[in-house]
């Protein structure tokens, strides 16, 4: 709470209304809200409005559930990739009818174990390259405002960093105590799992905590947003600006 509070104060929060204007305020201080008590209901809400977020949740919950578990609705969101690129249907239909490679691959996707896998630099200039095309649809990168759409590859300020520097400069900020209380880490290392973590991996969140860091030094970057399973990492970076 001590972290947000510094980083999203009144006079922050209406630098980022002039830039943005009211609606992102609303929704960030509807995000800040759900932080802070850990539930997207608000109290003294009308019956109507609990009905409808009794069903939202009902209805989100169920669609995970089945969707965690069904190969079916695992294949079927497969159509939300289509473009009309690189994976136009002319070619996922093509991609489909090689059967004997289209279910190793399936195979490969939907079995994945909860380590990362460790790409090389080609495949990681050309998901850059996708990723860039992908956010050009909803952000301005050419713009000539202060504002405009910046997207930045960690890799230019980690590669200069040795294990040492990197142990010496940054890791003594953050506990191993910190990092072990991770709901993430406690159930990849708990005894009802055999596979265990990595280093690479139980580190990882301090590197992704130290690129929040440097984005909000050297960038004025004031947001981090992520899927839930980066809430972990999410919060080591704000916890590292704090300690830091």
């Amino acid at each position: 709470k001590a972290n947000a509070d510094e980083i999203f104060s009144d006079q922050n929060k209406e630098k980022l209304r002039a830039l943005y204007g009211d609606t992102y305020i609303e929704a960030l201080e509807d995000i800040l809200h759900r932080m802070r008590t850990g539930t997207n209901r608000r109290f003294g809400a009308s019956k109507i409005e609990k009905q409808f977020m009794d069903w939202t949740n009902n209805s989100v919950g169920a669609i995970m559930f089945f969707n965690a578990r069904s190969a079916v609705l695992q294949t079927l969101s497969a159509v939300n990739f289509i473009n009309f690129s690189d994976n136009n249907p002319i070619n996922a239909g093509l991609a489909f009818a090689n059967q004997p490679q289209y279910w190793k691959d399936f195979a490969t996707l939907f079995w994945k174990s909860d380590e990362r896998n460790l790409l090389d630099k080609k495949i990681l200039k050309y998901n850059e390259k996708k990723l860039k095309l992908q956010f050009e649809k909803f952000l301005d990168f050419k713009s000539k405002k202060n504002n405009r759409a910046i997207l930045v590859n960690n890799y230019d300020w980690m590669s200069k960093f040795s294990i040492i520097d990197f142990s010496r400069d940054i890791g003594k900020h953050i506990t191993v105590n910190y990092m072990m209380a991770k709901e993430s880490v406690k159930k990849r290392i708990s005894k009802d799992t055999s596979q265990g973590m990595s280093f690479t991996e139980f580190t990882y969140q301090l590197i992704q905590g130290y690129d929040f860091l440097h984005l909000y030094k050297d960038m004025n970057c004031m947001l981090q947003m992520g899927g839930s399973d980066q809430w972990g990492n999410i919060t080591t970076g704000t916890e590292l600006i704090r300690r830091k």
